[in-house]
């Protein structure tokens, strides 16, 4: 038999970890990945890797190659948290709507005539930065129609 785990007290052992809590304690950061309380672990590693290595990768000096390795390990831990096959799935971009920017232009050689996409009004406004370049293919006779979806309250 399993024993039963505690009750998890989020105010006490969580919201300490979380330096912006303390400092305001009343506020729930809950806005979005750009503006949320930030856990203090991730806060110091942030910390050393703009201390000693925000730098280009690929050179060839001591600075370079710790940049590279943080950046690959830091692949590792996301490709473990999210359950990718490999390290190499993941891409990390500057922002949401440069990621969606990026996944547009990959897939605009795939677009055909009668494709859909479904956009709904939960969905990261970057998103309209994709329905932008659909738009323009529209345009130009081989992109794709669109929709937005309305949610149900």
């Amino acid at each position: 038999m399993i024993p039963a785990m505690e009750p998890f007290d989020p105010v006490h052992e969580s919201r300490p970890l979380f330096p912006a809590l303390n400092t305001h304690p009343n506020f729930i950061f809950g806005d979005s990945a750009g503006g949320s309380a930030i856990l203090t672990p991730c806060i110091e590693k942030i910390q050393a890797f703009y201390t000693d290595s925000n730098v280009q990768v690929g050179g060839s000096y001591r600075a370079s190659a710790l940049c590279a390795q943080r950046i690959q390990e830091a692949k590792q831990t996301t490709a473990s948290f999210i359950n990718a096959t490999h390290p190499e799935e993941i891409c990390f971009v500057s922002s949401t709507t440069q990621g969606l920017e990026n996944l547009a232009r990959a897939l605009e050689p795939t677009l055909r005539q009668d494709d859909e996409i479904i956009v709904t009004d939960t969905d990261h406004e970057g998103i309209f930065n994709l329905l932008q370049i659909t738009y323009i293919q529209l345009i130009l006779g081989r992109g794709t129609k669109w929709r937005k979806e309305l949610t149900l309250n």
